[in-house]
């Protein structure tokens, strides 16, 4: 048995980022959700590990007050859950394998949600300052074997550190480790996307775990602004703790670079570590008129983090948690191509994001049959000012295999139902065939009702769900069909526009 040490009467702190059981805070697809690590199990293969532990004898725990044991830590998981031979400095930044992977796993939801039918399965992504580990591009090549990586960094140690990581764990076909260090005042690599043939069909994403803080003084006043000590002592180099502007002006910097590079990229994302930093963050985005973002909560035992993703994209991201959603929707969405990213839990953070492009509401109808008349109906200015034929305006049944609801989804090429579009004064959009807007409006059958009805389980369910809601407005008579309607925001960029054909959509259905 490897020589240990030995601890007094009282457990040493538990681990502050694995937290035992199926804890809802870890991404479903985190392989820690529900099979923490066994520390025993992992002292007894890697005696490295077991030094950095305490003991009673026959049950190991994590001396999380060693600086050495994040790191002995790290290496012993990516060891035996990922077959990754690991190896980096002590003095540089440990990465805690849970949190890595639910921010990849974030990634992976938004690259599998917007990839068009058809396309590749080859994913190509960036990972911005990859440090000495590697850590991402490694593990992201470990869960997906159709991604490739470029990693880049601009601390030569690192650098070279990163390579050896990549080579020894036989992945230099993969990734490909890119020396930022003649662009150290830039956040996204300009020459890598400059260069059309890297790949030339533009990368799926970046992610990005950029410093917390603004300088040295600020991380001592944090510290002492702290009630208890840390429960891990961790290492890092001055510049993977330290940046110019802290985290918000380096996140910052990548908006602003974003908007050059603008599709060439498909998702922008960084991992954000103080909820401080958000405002500035979203003040930012909304600044040079990014529209389409959102915000997910990473929280793993006593530590909080935050996503921010952003894109040119027309296909929305949508701040939606899968399971406040009826049956089948989540997965629907996903097959039009919209991402999902969960809300973050703190009220205040939710005012940041987008206004809701997802409406609630209950309406009436004769049939299925009823319903499709009823759209056809609504459209049919647009097709007679535009030309379009019936297919270019309605995709019936875009979920034919569904038993459980109707979908259609709604190709709006203009504004044709305001006032003024009735005066002559808007025009379809010159030059392009594409619509503006694309909506998808889900049927969800209730109960069969006679007159005044209200169902309060659907009331219900917009209360408590993150969606725009009203009440029930139509009275069923004649044995007609209430149905729960969801009107969603599928692609396109005029949220107004958007909410204004919803207002039309609500009026006529009261009209019935």
């Amino acid at each position: 048995m490897p020589k240990t040490k030995r601890s007094g009467p009282t457990r040493a702190t538990p681990t502050p980022f694995l937290k035992p059981g199926n804890s809802p805070r870890y991404h479903p697809n985190n392989r820690y959700r529900a099979h923490p690590p066994d520390f025993t199990q992992l002292a007894v293969n890697f005696p490295e590990f077991a030094a950095c532990c305490h003991t009673n004898g026959s049950t190991f725990w994590p001396n999380f007050q060693d600086p050495q044991t994040s790191q002995a830590l790290t290496v012993a998981l990516a060891r035996q859950d990922f077959d990754l031979d690991l190896r980096f400095p002590p003095d540089t930044l440990c990465p805690t394998l849970p949190n890595r992977l639910d921010y990849l796993h974030v990634i992976e939801d938004l690259v599998v949600s917007s990839r068009p039918s058809g396309e590749s399965l080859l994913v190509h992504g960036i990972d911005i300052g990859t440090g000495a580990s590697c850590i991402y591009p490694l593990l992201g090549c470990r869960l997906h074997p159709h991604w490739q990586w470029w990693a880049t960094e601009i601390h030569r140690p690192s650098i070279s550190c990163a390579v050896e990581n990549v080579k020894r764990n036989r992945l230099a076909n993969r990734i490909r480790v890119v020396d930022n260090s003649d662009q150290p005042h830039t956040v996204l690599p300009t020459t890598l996307l400059a260069d059309g043939s890297a790949p030339p069909q533009g990368f799926d994403f970046c992610m990005c775990n950029p410093p917390f803080y603004e300088s040295q003084e600020e991380i001592h006043r944090l510290q002492q602004q702290k009630s208890r000590p840390p429960h891990a002592v961790n290492q890092a180099q001055f510049n993977e703790l330290v940046v110019g502007g802290g985290e918000a002006g380096f996140i910052s910097r990548m908006i602003v670079e974003s908007c050059r590079w603008r599709t060439r990229i498909r998702w922008y994302s960084s991992l954000v570590g103080k909820a401080s930093s958000l405002p500035a963050v979203v003040r930012v985005l909304r600044d040079n008129g990014i529209v389409n973002f959102g915000i997910t909560e990473l929280q793993q035992g006593y530590t909080r983090r935050w996503v921010v993703v952003w894109t040119f994209q027309p296909q929305r991201l949508l701040p939606l948690n899968r399971d406040t959603l009826p049956l089948g929707l989540a997965d629907w969405l996903t097959s039009q191509g919209v991402a999902l990213l969960r809300v973050p839990s703190a009220k205040g953070l939710t005012k940041l994001l987008p206004k809701s492009l997802v409406y609630m509401d209950q309406w009436c109808f004769s049939s299925q049959g009823d319903i499709k008349t009823w759209l056809d109906d609504i459209v049919a200015p647009e097709r007679r000012s535009s030309n379009l034929m019936s297919s270019e305006t309605i995709v019936e049944n875009a979920n034919p295999s569904s038993s459980t609801f109707l979908s259609y989804i709604l190709h709006i090429h203009h504004d044709f139902w305001s006032r003024r579009a009735r005066r002559g004064q808007t025009h379809p959009l010159a030059g392009t065939k594409d619509p503006a807007l694309r909506v998808g409006l889900v049927f969800y059958p209730t109960v069969v009702v006679k007159g005044n009805s209200t169902d309060q389980a659907f009331t219900d369910s917009c209360r408590n769900a993150n969606h725009s809601s009203s009440p029930p407005h139509s009275i069923c008579a004649n044995a007609d069909q209430y149905y729960n309607v969801y009107v969603i925001l599928l692609a396109g960029f005029q949220a107004e526009l958007f909410q204004s054909f919803y207002n039309h959509l609500k009026t006529r259905a009261s009209q019935r």
